[in-house]
């Protein structure tokens, strides 16, 4: 949307009575979120009543890690007419969310604060005392974050007394052969459950296609994936039921997390981190698929 497009969309909801909530000192009381990511924050940091609304998918479970939380919130698909009705005095987005929305906002005087992707677990700390401040709660922010490195350290305790030999070698393999490599924030968390990737051996970069022949040629002790199962007839998932990847499974470990659990950067990521490190337990490849059941 052009400048002069938005100056006119600005007068008009102006006209209409859309009114914008005066700037004001006090903690922000009616906070709208317009991202999945700074959905999720927000409801950890804020309580029920100081949220305006999340984005629709928010009680996505597919992509929110909080979406039983967020069903008794007001949703939003972004559109600067819905924030607005809202009377928002901070709202809450994402380096790409709907920006004539964001520049919108801006040009109004709201309070926007705008959270890059973390791909970190230092830039999770970062935007969560980000959120805190701007919301006033980094008491909260900082408690999340004490629970949060606990957990990581709780891990890493678990794993004292192995060698870098004997780190199970894992491979990320989703729907369409996407994988993730160094520089994302799943391979961060490989590293935490004490796993070594083998991204950087299949020359995969930051998210990236990974074609199944160059799987199989890792020979991974360890595909972690989304799910245990395909659960629709898709294309995307057709390389989770080819036959060489199904005889892979049979050789190898398999792991399945959630894609909400470790998509947005958020403290929640920790569960990630202990279901992947339990489960490198037993990890094993042999060069012989499994026996046929009788």
């Amino acid at each position: 949307m052009r400048a002069p497009a938005i100056s006119f969309v600005l007068a008009a909801l102006t006209f209409m009575g859309l009114a914008v909530p005066p700037v004001s000192a006090a903690p922000p009381q009616r906070v709208v979120s317009l991202n999945v990511c700074s959905d999720q924050l927000l409801m950890l940091l804020a309580a029920p009543e100081r949220i305006a609304a999340v984005s629709y998918l928010a009680t996505d479970p597919e992509v929110s890690a909080l979406a039983a939380e967020a069903r008794g919130l007001t949703s939003t698909s972004g559109r600067l007419e819905e924030v607005l009705e809202l009377q928002p005095d901070l709202v809450l987005v994402g380096s790409f969310t709907t920006r004539p929305t964001v520049f919108a906002l801006r040009r109004l005087g709201i309070p926007v604060v705008e959270l890059s992707p973390a791909r970190s677990f230092a830039e999770i700390r970062a935007n969560l005392r980000q959120v805190g401040a701007a919301l006033s709660t980094s008491e909260r922010a900082e408690r999340l974050i004490a629970d949060f490195d606990e957990t990581l350290t709780a891990v890493t305790q678990a794993q004292k007394g192995r060698a870098e030999s004997d780190r199970p070698r894992v491979a990320v393999y989703g729907v369409n052969g996407w994988s993730a490599g160094p520089g994302s924030l799943r391979h961060a968390v490989l590293e935490a459950a004490g796993l070594e990737n083998l991204a950087g051996e299949a020359l995969i970069g930051t998210r990236s296609h990974l074609p199944l022949e160059v799987l199989i040629g890792t020979r991974p002790e360890l595909i972690v994936t989304s799910q245990r199962e395909p659960q629709a007839p898709a294309l995307a998932e057709a390389l989770l039921r080819h036959p060489a990847f199904l005889e892979l499974r049979g050789r190898s470990s398999l792991v399945a997390i959630p894609q909400a659990l470790w998509t947005c950067g958020t403290p929640l990521i920790a569960k990630a981190v202990t279901r992947l490190a339990d489960g490198t337990r037993g990890a094993r490849f042999t060069d012989r698929p499994p026996e046929p059941a009788p």
